[in-house]
């Protein structure tokens, strides 16, 4: 099997938080990335404009870079369009949504805050996965942009100054900014206070130091991140296999005798890991400055503006 080539998609930086966890899983893969840096954050658009974005995005750079999957790293967007996807792309999609099930299931007191972003938290999906897997809980449902903002922006200059959000504090993000966000949930009266948080969008794992700090070390934080990154591995598992299994039956046919064993392992000459990141849209200096810096420290070569077919406009 030559290297598998798997996509990341997300708005922004948010994806990275899972980019890592699946890299650390799947080592074998190269990874490539795209954000919609031209229509960030997507929080606040349409469901129409976001399936039309995002499968005309996808389209033309898997024309590009030919994956063997695509990993949607953004709540927001698989929450809306991730049905769509399937129907369009033959290759495995895997979304990324709010982790409501696994954190219905550490609640002690089955008081569940949905922490995500406006367009997420009004769902239809988001109602579904409350009603079938924390119909016995108490979710609170918070919407925030803000926090997109705050993420995003902390990441990037941490990165920039060549330094990391663990361990930062809140030298990189306003521990008043995080508190306004937070407001909702630490204004509860005790008896009424949560017990387990929901990091509803891909961006938010990036801050959970900070997030901890403000609501105490009571308080459970739950998100996709380590769940995608076993359920890529499975996808991984399940085409080599497949093609083992095509290898054994051209191992029989004598007129393709050279053919038996030349997908078993990975070619050598391929790399693996972390490869390119795109963006879409204009960017000053500065931006590309971050840009590459972010993606140096998640292990990406480089960075590079993706060339559409046509123009768009958010």
């Amino acid at each position: 099997m030559t290297v598998p080539k798997i996509l990341f998609f997300d708005s922004g930086m948010g994806g990275l938080s899972v980019f890592r966890k699946t890299h650390r899983l799947n080592p074998q893969a190269a990874y490539f990335y795209l954000f919609d840096h031209e229509c960030f954050p997507y929080g606040n658009k349409s469901e129409v404009f976001l399936r039309q974005r995002v499968t005309a995005l996808l389209q033309e750079l898997s024309e590009v870079v030919h994956p063997d999957i695509i990993v949607i790293a953004c709540n927001t967007a698989s929450t809306t369009v991730l049905v769509h996807e399937r129907e369009v792309f033959t290759l495995p999609i895997v979304g990324v949504v709010p982790a409501i099930k696994p954190a219905a299931a550490v609640s002690r007191n089955k008081r569940i805050a949905l922490l995500a972003t406006p367009g997420t938290v009004k769902r239809a999906y988001i109602d579904f996965l409350i009603n079938e897997f924390a119909y016995d809980c108490k979710v609170q449902r918070v919407g925030t942009e803000d926090l997109v903002r705050l993420a995003e922006s902390a990441l990037l200059n941490a990165c920039k100054a060549h330094d990391t959000l663990i361990g930062s504090g809140f030298k990189y993000c306003s521990r008043e900014a995080l508190e306004r966000v937070l407001e909702p949930i630490t204004s509860l009266r005790v008896e009424k206070k949560p017990d387990t948080v929901v990091l509803g969008c891909t961006h938010f794992p990036l801050l959970r130091e900070q997030i901890c700090a403000i609501l105490g070390p009571e308080v459970t934080l739950v998100d996709s991140g380590e769940a995608i990154g076993r359920r890529v591995q499975t996808i991984l598992q399940r085409l080599a296999a497949d093609v083992a299994h095509k290898d054994e039956r051209e191992e029989h046919d004598e007129h393709e005798p050279q053919r038996a064993l030349s997908s078993v392992q990975p070619a050598q000459s391929e790399p693996t890991g972390a490869q390119i990141a795109f963006y879409t849209g204009k960017v000053t200096p500065e931006d590309q400055e971050r840009f590459s810096s972010t993606f140096a420290h998640f292990g990406f070569d480089r960075v590079q503006p993706m060339v559409r077919k046509g123009s768009s406009c958010c």
